[in-house]
């Protein structure tokens, strides 16, 4: 938030980032269809006129939503990876933060849920899910190919192919801790997300990895 933002400016941006943190919650529990300017104004103190303020439709609120999930989720997960060098380790900060997000968030993955509501649908918020699904995939071959070209990755590592098994281990921790409530399956995909990085390492690539996995308590 800009320091030189006037005070009443930066009050309604505090309390408008305070209604999408709210709205956040709801739609990873519940669904974005759950998001109406009624039930954020019941559930954030608000008056339904302030929100409207803020969002002028539902779809309005739903975007602005999305947009919030985006940066909570680029927060928690890719910008702690950026604290080690391109390679191995920070492919297996971003692979751990990846899955730890998805455990401590009430209703799981946020993007998860949202995409599973909306993947047949048409319009304006399907658009933008799909865009941010993809920006994630592709930030993931991204950093899977710094971690090849800096020799951590065999040459030939597939990138896009070991993304797509990556993402599909996520959703499979998703959906059965949600649905079963097994909460041994976070060791289960940290396991095989390792056991990917593990298979396609070089030797340089599969020391680091297990110096990692090592000095963790």
């Amino acid at each position: 938030m800009n320091e030189n933002m006037p005070k009443h400016m930066a009050r309604g941006h505090q309390r408008r980032q305070q209604v999408l943190e709210l709205a956040v919650g709801v739609a990873t529990a519940e669904g974005l269809e759950a998001l109406t300017i009624g039930r954020v104004a019941d559930i954030s103190g608000f008056t339904k006129a302030g929100l409207l303020g803020h969002f002028n439709s539902k779809e309005e609120l739903q975007l602005a939503t999305l947009k919030a999930g985006r940066a909570s989720f680029l927060q928690a997960v890719v910008e702690p990876a950026h604290a080690d060098a391109p390679g191995m380790r920070r492919m297996v900060r971003l692979l751990d933060r990846w899955v730890e997000h998805v455990v401590q968030v009430r209703g799981g993955c946020f993007f998860a849920s949202v995409s599973a509501e909306f993947d047949a649908r048409e319009g304006r918020v399907r658009e933008s899910i799909a865009a941010m699904m993809k920006e994630w995939i592709g930030g993931m071959e991204f950093f899977l190919k710094e971690a090849r070209d800096a020799g951590h990755l065999e040459e030939g590592t597939d990138v896009r192919a070991m993304a797509f098994r990556l993402h599909g281990y996520e959703l499979s921790l998703n959906l059965r801790r949600q649905l079963f409530g097994d909460e041994g399956v976070l060791q289960e995909a940290r396991a095989a997300m390792h056991a990917e990085l593990r298979n396609a390492g070089t030797r340089a690539g599969r020391r680091l990895l297990e110096q990692e996995l090592e000095a963790r308590p």
